[in-house]
C-alpha cells in the first residue's frame, strides 16, 4: 500500500517534470520565432483592441509592436523602473509571470510576460526606456 502510494507519487511527479519540460521547449521554440505568451492591458488612456482586462495570448513581438489576433499595438517606450512581479490574478502561462508599464501615443499599458522570457520579449520589441512621469489622465 505504501510502495502503490510511493508509485503514484513518484509518477506524478515525473510525469509534472516531463510536462513542465515539453511546455517550456515549446515557448522556447515559439520565443525564437518572436512569439511569446504575453497579457496587454490598459493602465491609462485608449488603446483600440485593449480594454482594462487583461488580453492574453501568444503575442508576435516586432520592433515597436505587439500583435495579437488582429489586434496590433505600436509601443512606443518602456517606463524606467516599472518592472514588478505579478499578483495572484496576473500570472500567465501558470509561470513565474513580471509585469512592465509600456507606452503608445495614446495609452500607458501593462504588459505581462513569463519571466523567463523577459529579456528576450523587452530585446525584441527594441523600444527605448523612459523616465516615469505620468503622460496621460
Amino acid at each position: 500500500m505504501i510502495g502503490d502510494l510511493f508509485g503514484q507519487l513518484a509518477a506524478a511527479l515525473l510525469g509534472g517534470w516531463i510536462a513542465d519540460g515539453f511546455i517550456g521547449r515549446s515557448r522556447a521554440n515559439a520565443a525564437k520565432r518572436r512569439l511569446f505568451l504575453c497579457g496587454l492591458r490598459v493602465l491609462s488612456g485608449r488603446q483600440a483592441g485593449l480594454s482594462r482586462e487583461w488580453l492574453a495570448g501568444e503575442w508576435r513581438i516586432r520592433p515597436g509592436r505587439l500583435s495579437l489576433d488582429g489586434v496590433d499595438v505600436p509601443i512606443s517606450a518602456i517606463v524606467a523602473g516599472s518592472r514588478r512581479h505579478a499578483t495572484l490574478g496576473e500570472i500567465v502561462g501558470g509561470g513565474d509571470t513580471v509585469i512592465v508599464t509600456v507606452r503608445t501615443d495614446t495609452a500607458e499599458l501593462e504588459w505581462s510576460m513569463l519571466r523567463r522570457f523577459d529579456g528576450l520579449a523587452i530585446r525584441a520589441l527594441s523600444v527605448p526606456e523612459v523616465a516615469d512621469e505620468p503622460t496621460l489622465q
